[in-house]
């Protein structure tokens, strides 16, 4: 079990680097484009902070799915289970 938790641990590790590399791209375009535009800093911040709320989410989701999967791993035999929501998680039971 140890090993799959590392793994699970990589993984929501890479999901949150992931999310701080997009957000640091996002915030430094809309910069830019405010620098150049200064008229139009209203509409491109508020595009930035929507922007960077869908990658954080997303990012979340990974990190949830990551140690959720870890979490599950318990023996060779691979169950399908209908989650919430419509969602299949495959873990192993």
């Amino acid at each position: 079990m140890g090993t799959i938790t590392g793994i699970a641990a990589i993984g929501a590790g890479l999901a949150a680097i992931g999310a701080g590399i997009g957000i640091g791209r996002i915030g430094g375009s809309a910069l830019e484009s405010m620098a150049r535009q200064p008229e139009h800093s209203g509409m491109i911040q508020t595009n930035m902070i929507i922007a960077a709320a869908l990658v954080e989410g997303v990012a979340l989701f990974g990190v949830v799915v990551a140690l959720l999967q870890g979490a599950n791993y318990t023996n060779n035999k691979l169950k399908v289970d209908a989650g919430a929501f419509g969602f299949s998680s495959i873990f192993l039971n």
